[in-house]
């Protein structure tokens, strides 16, 4: 209980920071910028390495609050890059959508203001499919060590769930980019191409799923 409480402690950033950095990406992603949402991974990875290259240095945590701490500067790191990047986008944005009258800025008359009720029907769609997608992970945690095999599953586990990560990446972007870009004359684009890669994604997950146990059995 006390390594995991420390670990939850250190990661109370994460969720905070998450949903800031794809609200910035998300900015940059609506104006024709996503090239660059890779850097604020690149800048999140390398900045992972350093964090966990000082942690098995001084050691300062155990192993589990040590990557909860690491997760957590990391989240803090990703934040504060995508609103660097993204402050050119926002300077743009308040001449577009605002306009200085009388020494007061209102918002300019061409543009809509969603109220909390539009945006709350539109986020919890959203905020459903992921719950549901990371909720599994810790029903199953909880199942593993009391099937058959305990031990061997728990080390299996964590190697399957991120090998499986690397495939369900490639589609994870898609549902913002499907809302950014979005529109009448785009859907029949985006709705093909989302299907190519989801087919691409899965032959790729199988071949790999039946190509490695043939190679273990050969060498």
């Amino acid at each position: 209980v006390d390594p995991a409480w420390k670990c939850f402690v250190f990661m109370i950033p994460w969720t905070p920071c998450i949903g800031y950095r794809r609200l910035w990406q998300g900015g940059l992603i609506k104006h024709g910028k996503s090239a660059l949402a890779p850097v604020v991974m690149y800048v999140r990875l390398a900045s992972a390495f350093l964090f966990l290259w000082l942690g098995y240095t001084f050691q300062p945590f155990s192993g589990a609050a040590l990557g909860g701490a690491i997760m957590g500067m990391v989240a803090v790191v990703g934040m504060l890059m995508a609103f660097i990047l993204v402050r050119p986008t926002l300077r743009s944005l308040k001449n577009e959508y605002f306009q200085i009258e009388s020494n007061h800025i209102v918002l300019s008359a061409n543009k809509s203001e969603l109220s909390y009720s539009q945006m709350v029907r539109f986020y919890m769609p959203l905020a459903i499919t992921s719950m549901v997608s990371l909720g599994v992970r810790p029903i199953l945690n909880f199942g593993i060590p009391r099937g058959s095999f305990p031990v061997d599953s728990l080390a299996a586990w964590p190697v399957v769930l991120s090998y499986v990560s690397l495939y369900t990446a490639v589609s994870q972007s898609q549902q913002e980019i499907v809302i950014a870009e979005m529109s009448g004359k785009s859907y029949k684009f985006l709705q093909r191409f989302v299907t190519i890669v989801a087919l691409a994604i899965t032959v790729l997950f199988l071949v790999n799923w039946f190509v490695l146990p043939v190679r273990s059995i050969i060498f």
